[in-house]
């Protein structure tokens, strides 16, 4: 998918990722995805995103473990359950 993203500076971007999973980390959604561009993990909040777009089918996915741990090492053990 793709989007229009402002980041905690107030830059804007437009990012092409695969989406993983939603994440409820209350109060706040993200999306765990891997950044097509970056060939890079990412965590987007949901309420930062805006002209979500669909893209061209996927080749190859990124395994939600590894994901995981390229985002953070520490997720191994994380105690929030990923949905999607």
């Amino acid at each position: 998918m793709g989007f229009d993203y402002v980041d905690a500076e107030e830059n804007t971007t437009t990012r092409h990722i695969e989406c993983v999973a939603l994440v409820l980390h209350a109060p706040t959604w993200y999306i765990l995805a891997w950044d097509l561009e970056k060939d890079a993990s990412r965590l987007f909040r949901t309420d930062r995103i805006s002209a979500p777009r669909c893209r061209r089918m996927l080749v190859e996915q990124h395994p939600l473990r590894e994901v995981m741990q390229e985002v953070d090492p520490a997720l191994d053990v994380w105690d929030r359950r990923p949905i999607g």
